[in-house]
């Protein structure tokens, strides 16, 4: 083989040392854990990663965005090249560069992005080192007992873009600076351009951005200042199909983040899904030494559960003005992941699961105009125990009773109600149809066959006490002394009620009577809370009690409808005789 010249020589060195350099990159050594892979491997538009502090979210987003704007793929924990999903230049055709705009609450705010992109080793927990047995450049390991022992030997990551994209070779008289900025010396950049042509913008959440871009990439970090922005940058996604990624801590306050998050939960299930989220919890972040981990959450602990909710899990709370903050689906749910001996679990287990046709059942409904809210509500045998079990729901949006009562039918099969309740304000009030919202339903109701033992096809008045019915409520959540607690839901068909009681805030003063509860996230708490407020107890007397009652139909003369035979309650087990006259 003949010997190389000098000049060759040089250029295959220099070629090796690139190569090695490029080796060493932060996007090229960063590995995703397995739970935050489903972010990166997700094909929806938009994506949220909601997550406690220190869960991993940032450097998750920082990594993403950085291998967007560079070109450079992820790779995945097996060390197999993830999908790259944005757009590439085509050779011999013209496109172009990718336009980026990041969104940081403050100025403050920004420069942190600045460094999150820009800086080396600003991720501390993200080292790298030379394989000891390989030789191979590599991430470091902390949670591997054998590479926990190297600490000594690594050193701080590169820079998430490398240097070499900062390096704009510009065309002879364009003498546009590469990098611009608000300022400088606190690394408030407004403007990144690099070598490729991608420009990364950077705005504060308080500013209104330009109008008419179109964009490729919106990163929005942490709280924004003004939520009701958020679909103005959405909306500069369209022309070119781009996508939205939102890393956040749950800010209370932030209600288009949560409503975001809402729409992903509801398109969980969904094959292909237009929005996305994954929950990082900091105590799962293999990363975090695990007598880090049990001190900090000592020390949440002592603030309250909430905080660790928050602070841990990244749930949606309010801190000090959240309704229900011992509400926790893991000890309240259906089946308790809390307690391996649950009693009722043990007895819903030798049912299936489903809730016995001869417990005690009632239903709560918040009847709303463009929301409304319906809980169903089981009580056991007292042989079986003390207990409040929230077995269904129904949440429509923009809905009329009758669509209501449409859903209900696939429901309530073989199911014997004892009463329905119904909120009290909303349900007196007369609307242009000139009936009232319990009459407009208690017609739907009785069309359909819909009817109670104590109500029939009406409603009991739910309470109107706020505070009080949210007193019942959390003492309903207690922990007994066996462990054991009377409310309890089911996990699989109650999660919108589930979201509700992690959103539920209000304004509370030293007299709990004039709580003033944010109107907002409600509906089904409303719901539940006139069911618990009216102590439904279990009810099952022989048929030979079974006696009418009158009491529905003095409720319907006072609103000015006439009597009729259906107007009839029987009170008692089994179901209510079909009226003989409709009309």
């Amino acid at each position: 083989m003949p010997e190389l010249g000098q000049d060759a020589a040089k250029r295959l060195y220099a070629t090796a040392a690139e190569y090695k350099r490029r080796e060493g990159e932060a996007l090229r050594l960063f590995r995703p854990m397995e739970t935050q892979l489903p972010f990166n491997m997700s094909d929806a538009s938009e994506r949220i990663i909601r997550g406690g502090v220190r869960g991993g979210k940032t450097i998750l987003a920082s990594a993403e965005v950085a291998s967007a704007a560079t070109g450079i793929p992820l790779t995945g924990p097996d060390g197999k090249e993830l999908p790259y999903r944005y757009p590439r230049e085509i050779p011999g055709e013209k496109r172009k560069a990718l336009r980026i705009w990041i969104i940081g609450y403050n100025q403050k705010h920004i420069a942190h992005i600045y460094k999150y992109l820009f800086t080396p080793g600003i991720f501390e927990k993200f080292r790298i080192l030379e394989d000891p047995v390989t030789g191979e450049t590599r991430s470091w390991r902390p949670w591997d007992p054998e590479d926990a022992k190297l600490e000594k030997i690594t050193r701080p990551h590169p820079p998430m873009i490398p240097p070499r994209f900062c390096n704009v070779n510009r065309p002879p008289g364009d003498d546009r600076d590469g990098m611009a900025f608000e300022n400088k010396g606190e690394h408030v950049f407004s403007l990144a351009r690099l070598s490729n042509g991608t420009e990364i913008f950077a705005f504060s959440s308080g500013g209104r951005p330009g109008m008419g871009v179109a964009v490729d990439i919106v990163w929005i970090d942490e709280d924004v200042e003004y939520p009701q922005y958020v679909q103005e940058w959405q909306s500069r996604l369209s022309d070119v199909k781009g996508r939205l990624i939102w890393s956040a801590f749950p800010w209370a306050d932030n209600d288009a983040l949560a409503l975001m998050s809402k729409r992903a939960d509801e398109e969980s299930k969904l094959d292909q899904p237009d929005i996305a989220e994954i929950v990082l919890k900091f105590s799962k972040n293999p990363y975090m030494p695990k007598d880090e981990v049990r001190k900090r959450l000592k020390g949440w602990r002592a603030q309250g559960d909430n905080t660790v909710r928050a602070r841990d899990g990244g749930e949606f709370l309010a801190g000090l003005s959240l309704v229900f903050p011992s509400f926790d689906i893991e000890l309240h749910g259906i089946p308790c992941m809390e307690r391996e001996d649950d009693p009722l679990d043990k007895v819903l287990s030798r049912n299936n699961f489903r809730i016995p046709n001869h417990w005690t059942h009632y239903l709560g409904v918040d009847p709303g105009f463009a929301h409304m809210g319906i809980v169903m509500v089981a009580i056991p045998p007292p042989d079986i125990g003390d207990y409040y079990i929230v077995y269904d729901e129904v949440y429509l949006e923009g809905s009329t009773p009758k669509d209501a009562v449409r859903e209900l039918k696939k429901r309530m099969v073989g199911q014997q109600f004892h009463s329905f309740i119904m909120d009290w304000h909303m349900g007196r009030a007369t609307q242009v149809s000139g009936k009232t919202p319990r009459l407009q339903w208690a017609e739907e109701f009785e069309e359909a066959g819909i009817r109670s033992r104590l109500t029939h096809s009406s409603f009991m008045w739910g309470s109107d006490n706020i505070a009080a019915r949210n007193l019942m409520v959390r003492r309903a959540l207690e922990v007994r002394a066996d462990g054991t607690t009377k409310f309890r839901c089911f996990r699989e068909t109650t999660r919108y009620m589930q979201r509700e009681f992690t959103r539920y805030k209000a304004t509370v003063t030293k007299d709990e009577i004039t709580e003033r509860v944010r109107d907002s996230f409600n509906h089904l708490m409303d719901a539940n809370g006139y069911c618990i407020a009216s102590e439904p107890y279990y009810y099952t007397p022989p048929a030979s009690e079974r006696t009418k009652c009158r009491a529905a139909l003095m409720m319907e003369q006072l609103e000015g409808r006439k009597p009729k035979d259906s107007d009839t309650i029987y009170m008692g087990a089994g179901a209510a005789p079909m009226p003989t006259n409709s009309h």
